[in-house]
């Protein structure tokens, strides 16, 4: 039976890369659900506040540091990978043009975190927190770089073992200050934001260290860059970055740590969903890229769409769950959550859809501009709405507000798209 399995899995490479990311994916997930199940009971709900709001700022920044370079890297790297020298040449260029930019800023983080706490975040956390934070940035962009090129290759096992094995780590060393009653924000933030991306970094360098030397002698060459598609596209992710967390920063702007401990932990358990969303677009992404012809088209479009719809169901799924699940997962001190988690999930009902659409966009139109109206349209109905419907209506005006930018943003972006499809097919 299971030889049957493989070799019926041999036929389809497509689903066998995307049932082994998948696979990491949800190991990724069951890691980062401890994480969060271990760092709830251990922390009192402010606590666990500040942490949401710590490591949401790591997330947020490592995505928008990305500067459009995933998107380069699986446009480009399918088509040279057997240039070798080409292919180290622009990773060198790539990586040195991201670490870069993103140090410069993070520098700038840095220094006016203070003056931003005061005014909006309200955490009161130390210098020292702050920098550490900081730090897992840089590194969180380090780590996401050589993973995405290990994907882009189609090196999709050991992407995945590295990923995980870095979480073992972490787990370990959770479960050990968990029983010596050392956990507390410093901590945690050092050990998944700084250990484990250190892990993850060592052993993708280590695995291709011969090509890593090599890399090192290669001059940079800037013209590799092409900047108005990285930059056309950065513009996008680090809107939708800001946006996909700017109800979280309403919250803590209009709440009590407490309420902001409920709603993030709401939010890291729908956007955990993500995770998967990720791991199926990062197999597709080499194919859209490599689309030539209608037909071509069309086939890779209803294989992603059988795909992406998963996620969805996954959504639906988390707003069946009962809450004596819930209550088993995060205890009842965290009951207040529950109702957010549900109505959540269904404003992400059609993110899955809209990425199908961002692989047409980035690797077929290769017009990144849809991206970023769209997602500047989510942005703004998500700030403005709800920023002026909390007061009234509490967090029901963040949660409608969500689910607001989420359709209509998707209806934009599907519409865009749909237009310029027309006209690309008739030349």
């Amino acid at each position: 039976m299971i030889k049957s399995l493989i070799k019926k899995l041999e036929r389809y490479p497509t689903l066998r890369h995307i049932i082994i990311n998948l696979t990491g994916s949800y190991a990724n997930i069951f890691f980062t659900a401890f994480f969060a199940l271990v760092v709830v009971r251990v922390l009192y709900p402010s606590e666990y506040g500040v942490f949401s709001l710590l490591f949401g700022i790591s997330y947020v920044l490592a995505n928008v540091f990305d500067f459009g370079i995933t998107a380069s890297m699986y446009s480009n790297l399918p088509l040279i990978f057997n240039d070798k020298v080409k292919l180290r040449k622009f990773l060198k260029v790539h990586f040195f043009y991201q670490a870069g930019l993103s140090a410069l800023f993070v520098l700038l983080f840095y220094f006016g975190f203070e003056y931003l706490d005061k005014l909006f975040f309200k955490t009161g956390v130390s210098q020292l927190e702050v920098l550490v934070v900081c730090v897992s940035i840089i590194l969180f962009v380090w780590q996401n770089f050589l993973l995405n090129a290990y994907l882009a290759v189609k090196n999709i096992v050991f992407a995945n073992l590295a990923v995980n094995f870095s979480n073992l780590i972490k787990a370990g060393l959770i479960i050990y200050l968990m029983t010596a009653a050392k956990i507390n924000l410093l901590n945690v933030l050092l050990v998944l934001g700084v250990l484990g991306p250190v892990i993850a970094i060592v052993i993708c360098l280590a695995y291709k260290r011969q090509a890593f030397l090599y890399s090192l002698k290669e001059k940079i060459d800037f013209k590799l860059i092409d900047l108005s598609y990285v930059l056309t596209f950065f513009v996008a992710t680090q809107i939708f970055a800001l946006a996909s967390r700017m109800d979280l920063f309403i919250v803590s702007y209009y709440y009590s740590n407490e309420v902001v401990g409920y709603y993030g932990l709401a939010q890291k358990v729908v956007l955990t969903i993500m995770v998967t969303i990720s791991s199926i677009t990062q197999i597709l992404s080499p194919q859209f890229s490599q689309v030539k012809s209608k037909q071509e088209f069309i086939m890779v479009l209803k294989k992603g769409l059988v795909f992406l719809s998963l996620p969805a169901v996954f959504y639906i799924i988390v707003f069946f769950i009962p809450d004596s699940v819930y209550k088993l997962l995060f205890t009842q001190e965290y009951s207040s959550a529950f109702y957010y988690i549900r109505l959540m999930s269904l404003s992400y009902v059609l993110y899955p859809f809209a990425n199908l659409i961002y692989l047409v966009v980035l690797y077929v139109l290769k017009d990144p501009k849809i991206i970023s109206i769209a997602n500047f349209c989510f942005l703004l109905i998500i700030s403005f709405g709800a920023f002026f419907m909390t007061p009234y209506l509490g967090i029901n005006g963040v949660l409608l507000s969500l689910f607001s930018a989420n359709l209509i943003s998707f209806i934009l972006l599907a519409g865009l798209s749909y237009k310029r499809l027309k006209s690309f097919f008739k030349q």
